[in-house]
């Protein structure tokens, strides 16, 4: 299995604004208001970052931002967006190639942390993002619900999107073939036309669904003794402010 949006970076953009139409610039909205709220000017690291969906707007705006993936090709797409409107993001592909301390908030948002599937890691992941915050600091991130999923593998036969259309055509699937049932097979396959010329891929990776109850163990095993709960809709977010 390839990295999450390994081979459809270049296209995801196109694919995610025709799938959700109108819902994601609306979560997009959503996001910078309350990321504005909790840090309304400063530094801001975006773990997970993409191709930008929420770096650019905030670049836009006047933050000083940071932006980490692990996929360089998502990264790559990012920083011609950034290159293109003129927009001074600096991007790493990993958490500790960052030296700077004082980032007056950070954010994992959008599925970005059910890409990761054992609790090493994702501690690691905390851990290195608390260490960089500037005391006072916050951090939000977003778990991924697992009862939507497990009700299209239910009641769908596991199809969440089927589409054929003339110039796009998606096929998304979702599969709990594992013996931990916090584990999901996600697979997309997708072609259409972009600007006259065609395009397809196949992506196959793991989704893990964390229960708030298993990061808070992480954070108190970290000495993180406080969180904070929002919800937009059916999505939970959480908050974490550095002492």
């Amino acid at each position: 299995m390839s990295k999450p949006h390994a081979t459809s970076a270049n296209y995801y953009d196109f694919v995610y604004e025709r799938r959700y139409l109108e819902g994601l610039p609306a979560l997009t909205r959503k996001n910078l208001k309350k990321i504005q709220e909790f840090a309304p000017k400063g530094k801001l690291l975006d773990f997970g970052a993409g191709t930008g969906r929420i770096s650019i707007p905030l670049a836009k705006d006047g933050y000083k931002v940071t932006a980490v993936d692990c996929s360089s090709e998502m990264l790559k797409v990012l920083r011609s967006k950034a290159k293109t409107q003129n927009l001074n993001i600096d991007t790493f592909s990993e958490l500790s190639k960052i030296d700077s301390t004082d980032f007056d908030m950070a954010i994992s948002i959008f599925t970005v942390l059910g890409y990761i599937t054992e609790k090493e890691e994702i501690k690691k992941v905390f851990d290195q993002i608390y260490n960089l915050l500037k005391p006072g600091g916050y951090y939000m991130f977003d778990l991924e619900s697992k009862k939507g999923y497990e009700d299209i593998f239910r009641i769908n036969n596991g199809v969440a999107y089927n589409r054929e259309e003339i110039d796009f055509k998606e096929l998304v699937t979702v599969d709990f073939k594992f013996t931990d049932k916090n584990l999901c097979q996600y697979n997309e396959t997708v072609s259409g036309v972009i600007n006259d010329e065609e395009f397809s891929y196949n992506e196959e990776f793991i989704i893990k669904f964390w229960s708030k109850d298993e990061i808070l163990i992480c954070l108190k095993e970290l000495g993180v003794l406080e969180i904070k709960e929002l919800k937009y809709g059916n999505t939970e977010y959480y908050i974490v402010q550095k002492v």
